[in-house]
């Protein structure tokens, strides 16, 4: 993730999460277990 090249020198990855809708795509800075490619789409179609 590019969560690295965000220039936020104190920013703990392990603080953030993402979701599209109700689709996780990151927990705790890494990419969530339930993430669904397919569902990710579909929520940005």
């Amino acid at each position: 993730m590019a969560i690295g090249r965000a220039g936020i020198d104190d920013l703990n990855p392990a603080g953030v999460s993402v979701k599209l809708d109700d689709v996780p795509v990151a927990q705790t800075g890494l990419l969530a277990p339930s993430y669904d490619e397919a569902a990710a789409v579909a929520v940005m179609a």
